[in-house]
């Protein structure tokens, strides 16, 4: 009986041309993709998509892979950089989608940490706020909205929107930060009109 082939023997002969090696480092992978790829978007109706265009950039890169390297690790940071991608374009579909006057579906620990829940007179209500913070949304730079949307409303990490964002962390950070002070404004300038109206 002939001994399983490894994966360092199936990348020498992807990369000496043959395409049927790669469809078999996909059959024993695949599987193990997928519920990476699903447990990081907690959703499984776009795993597969995702999944998918993972293994066509592993197969389009296969020639950067280093033989020292073990494969499943050099696969899955691909997949952690299509799953950004994803977010981030998600994210940027629903900031068009929404524009200025959709519902954000804000989290209500945001708005709390945002504006001073205690004091009734500068309260706005949940819906009211949501569709101001929105428009102050809107009106962020690309740059600026797509790093809140990311971490704000996505969760990721300043190392997950780096990547998604091809930008430094450092970038990242002064993007967050300029995001947050802005809409602070917006929070506070709101409230204030309320309390004089």
């Amino acid at each position: 009986m002939a001994a399983p082939t490894t994966d360092a023997q199936l990348i020498s002969r992807i990369k000496a041309g043959d395409r049927a090696a790669f469809g078999d480092l996909v059959d024993k992978y695949h599987d193990h993709l997928l519920r990476f790829v699903a447990r990081r978007l907690g959703d499984d109706s776009d795993a597969e998509d995702v999944a998918q265009e993972t293994l066509i950039r592993a197969y389009s890169a296969i020639d950067d892979f280093r033989e020292d390297a073990k494969f499943t690790t050099w696969l899955f940071r691909i997949a952690l950089n299509m799953v950004a991608d994803f977010r981030a374009i998600e994210a940027r579909r629903r900031a068009v989608t929404n524009g200025a006057g959709g519902a954000w579906g804000m989290p209500q620990q945001w708005i709390a940490g945002h504006v001073d829940t205690d004091d009734p007179e500068t309260l706005l209500s949940t819906r009211e706020l949501g569709e101001r913070l929105a428009r102050a949304i809107a009106r962020l730079s690309p740059e600026l909205r797509s790093a809140l949307l990311l971490r704000e409303f996505e969760g990721l990490s300043y190392a997950e929107i780096a990547r998604a964002l091809h930008c430094p962390v450092t970038t990242v950070r002064s993007r967050l930060a300029r995001a947050r002070e802005m809409l602070a404004a917006t929070i506070e300038a709101d409230a204030n009109h309320q309390v004089r109206h």
